[in-house]
């Protein structure tokens, strides 16, 4: 399902960039590749709603390890969601690599900021939605985060079927294509969620992490 593409937050990029401001100069910059990520984007979405039985659900995507499960604990329900802003900002991307490396990294983090914007933006349309039936959701967790196996992504696109659906698959590296893409789960529950499991000490990615050397954060 193709939607619009919502605005991406300036002091968002910012942060993907690990600047806390900008000069003039940045500033241009990531004003123009805000607007040729929106002219390029096809953002697209697609997800299911299963019923959990135990930590079962209707398709068969393996949820092990404790942090999904206290994640859950609550929930009688999990949306299966992925998103992706399409194949036209992968060939972007690639160009600005061979021309200008300033602009593809602006670029890249205008992006980043971008998918996360719509993943958000999708997320609290739901919430509204079940919030009229006092069901509350809880945060996005998605493969690879805390102690969730990331080669269940594999199993996760295939049930999606996100390759014909939305053009996303997962390469051997169970890597996401197109790159600025992701996967996700988030529970519903008639209780509001206790715990919010984010923050890097729950990432697989905590000791490699560019962002997290600079001090800075992704937002998870």
């Amino acid at each position: 399902m193709e939607r619009l593409m919502p605005d991406i937050p300036f002091d968002e990029v910012l942060h993907y960039l690990g600047c806390k401001e900008a000069d003039e100069h940045l500033t241009n910059q990531i004003q123009t590749q805000i607007k040729r990520v929106k002219e390029l984007a096809k953002p697209k979405v697609v997800y299911h709603i299963s019923t959990i039985h135990g930590y079962d659900n209707d398709l068969k995507i393996p949820l092990h390890g404790k942090d999904i499960r206290e994640l859950l604990k609550t929930c009688d329900q999990v949306i299966f969601m992925a998103a992706t802003l399409g194949t036209a900002i992968d060939v972007e991307t690639k160009r600005l690599s061979l021309k200008d490396m300033g602009d593809m990294l602006v670029f890249d983090a205008v992006c980043n900021a971008g998918i996360e914007a719509f993943a958000n933006d999708f997320q609290e349309e739901l919430a509204q939605k079940y919030a009229k039936q006092h069901r509350y959701l809880t945060d996005r967790f998605s493969c690879g985060y805390g102690d969730l196996r990331i080669d269940i992504q594999k199993t996760f696109c295939e049930r999606l079927d996100t390759k014909r659906k939305i053009g996303l698959f997962v390469n051997e590296s169970s890597l996401l294509i197109p790159l600025k893409s992701i996967t996700a789960m988030i529970g519903i529950s008639d209780k509001k969620q206790e715990k919010r499991i984010s923050g890097c000490a729950y990432c697989d990615l905590k000791d490699t992490c560019e962002l997290r050397k600079r001090g800075n954060r992704c937002g998870a």
